[in-house]
């Protein structure tokens, strides 16, 4: 034989045998990869969500065997929304009789937070008194993370026995932060948990009480509910606790247009403490009842400077009735300088709207300056018109 002829069909020969191994390689390893791809497809969380959708008992022999803890996991915290109420209580019931709960409290005790996280989530999914019970553990832990998950899982389930959990639990919120988290949660919890707060706020620390009052000021109620919140407020604006009271006299405001915490809320103007007299003229001042102001000009002269800016800017918020009583402390020499710095604080062409309507026929115009208008408010003329008009309206 030619040896030219016989190298080329040597060459062409191995050329098409190693087009077929390379071929017969990439065939096994798509075969080999398409194997695997169904092993890992059938020890997946899908494959088991179709095969209890397809065939419910071969779907629950398959979830008694699982051995994967996040699939387990899965079910639960996904399978209440993709596998229908029947499947996925019968799902449930076959992992707690499996060890689930046990195996999630191992998490839970593990140094690993994403795990504590998630288990703890899981836990309170399954809402049984031993998952619960293992579920609060994590309360205690030292990562910020899982604690704030656990009560924001915890308040997605709230029943009389978590809503105690979390109010004992206060004792160990030991940063604004978690505070702020526990205090969300009671808002969402709501009125729900309304014995339980009123509760703290006569028999815990004061600080605690005084947060126990801000949440159930934030609770939106009905008609009977609302009636006795207002009965336990206003019990507690005769506290012993200067913070509790004024606390008190703040969630008071949300009520409006009620004639007992009105009257209430003037009596707190003779309080001891001048704190709780200046809380009480601000929230009379939110509270928009203009017969308050006479009531308020008395405390024009009180001792505490506090308290005096406070009745003025109540007297403020009440317009035209309040500003009564403000251009008539002009007109004593003890309250005129405070009275006058805080009319220059006004819209002069508001304020000189409402002097004329107090004066009547004034000659004052609405484009004068406030130098013009202390001028005027400190004639001897108007003085002793204005102080006439004044007595009648404080009778």
């Amino acid at each position: 034989m030619n040896p030219v002829l016989f190298m080329e069909k040597l060459i062409t020969f191995l050329i098409i045998h190693k087009f077929i191994t390379i071929l017969s390689t990439a065939f096994i390893l798509y075969l080999i990869s398409r194997g695997i791809k169904f092993i890992i497809y059938r020890r997946s969380y899908d494959y088991l969500k179709r095969l209890l959708k397809k065939n419910l008992y071969k779907g629950l022999k398959k979830v008694s065997n699982l051995k994967d803890i996040n699939i387990k996991k899965r079910l639960i915290l996904e399978g209440k929304n993709s596998l229908g109420k029947n499947t996925y209580n019968q799902v449930k019931d076959e992992l707690l009789v499996n060890g689930f709960i046990d195996e999630l409290f191992n998490e839970i005790i593990s140094e690993k937070d994403e795990s504590k996280i998630e288990a703890c989530k899981t836990l309170v999914e399954l809402n049984t008194p031993q998952s619960i019970d293992y579920a609060i553990i994590a309360l205690y832990d030292n990562d910020e993370e899982v604690k704030k998950e656990v009560i924001e899982a915890l308040t997605t389930k709230a029943n009389p026995k978590i809503i105690e959990t979390l109010i004992n639990y206060l004792e160990y919120c030991d940063n604004t932060l978690l505070l702020e988290i526990l205090s969300n949660a009671f808002k969402n919890i709501g009125i729900q948990a309304f014995e339980q707060l009123v509760e703290v706020t006569f028999t815990k620390k004061q600080v605690y009480r005084s947060w126990a009052i801000k949440i159930l000021a934030s609770f939106d109620y009905n008609i009977q509910n609302r009636n006795k919140a207002i009965e336990i407020f206003i019990k507690l604006l005769n506290d012993s606790s200067e913070i509790v009271r004024i606390h008190t006299i703040k969630a008071l405001t949300k009520f409006k247009n009620n004639k007992l915490i009105f009257n209430n809320l003037i009596n707190k103007l003779n309080d001891s403490s001048c704190k709780v007299r200046s809380q009480a003229a601000k929230s009379l001042g939110e509270y928009q009842i203009k017969k308050a102001a006479p009531f308020l000009f008395n405390l024009i002269t009180d001792s505490s400077g506090i308290v005096r800016s406070n009745a003025y800017q109540a007297l403020v918020e009440l317009e035209e009735e309040g500003l009564k009583y403000i251009i008539k402390a002009t007109e004593s020499v003890k309250t005129k300088e405070e009275a006058l710095n805080v009319l220059k604080k006004l819209d002069v062409e508001k304020l000189v709207v409402g002097i004329n309507k107090i004066y009547n026929n004034s000659e004052i115009s609405n484009k004068v300056n406030f130098e013009e208008v202390e001028k005027f408010l400190t004639k001897e003329d108007n003085k002793s018109n204005l102080g006439e008009r004044k007595l009648e309206i404080i009778s």
